[in-house]
């Protein structure tokens, strides 16, 4: 269990680097049991969160919507439930990040091209994402 939380943790780190101490045991925790509560392996996680759980393109085009209605697999569902009222500190104890800016992030996906997050979700004091 300690390679696949281990797992969990490097990607968190290596894709959002700002959250920190308390925030960061807290995200882990939290996507951890999520991922156990709805049989979702930490590998495949990382594997679709990696690639996106979220449709971007209909994310992209769309001006309003429930959040839920751009998940690509259903599986991901309950997922996203659980960790839509994730709230994490990004900046120090300046901002934090609030209730669905999370998922947007994870669930976007990472840019290939660049390595980092479709949206990150660090502010710099400058707006939301």
């Amino acid at each position: 269990m300690d390679n696949i939380i281990q797992q969990l943790e490097e990607y968190i780190s290596k894709y959002y680097p700002n959250v920190k101490g308390s925030d960061f045991t807290t995200l882990i925790d939290i996507i951890y049991m999520s991922a156990l509560r709805n049989n979702i392996t930490i590998p495949e996680l990382l594997n679709d969160l990696y690639k996106g759980i979220l449709d971007r393109d209909l994310f992209n085009k769309s001006n309003s919507g429930n959040i839920y209605n751009f998940i690509k697999n259903s599986i991901y569902k309950n997922f996203a439930e659980r960790i839509k009222d994730i709230n994490v500190d990004t900046n120090g104890g300046m901002v934090s990040v609030g209730k669905d800016e999370l998922i947007i992030s994870l669930g976007l996906g990472i840019n290939p091209i660049t390595n980092k997050p479709y949206v990150n979700i660090i502010k710099n004091l400058l707006g939301d994402f």
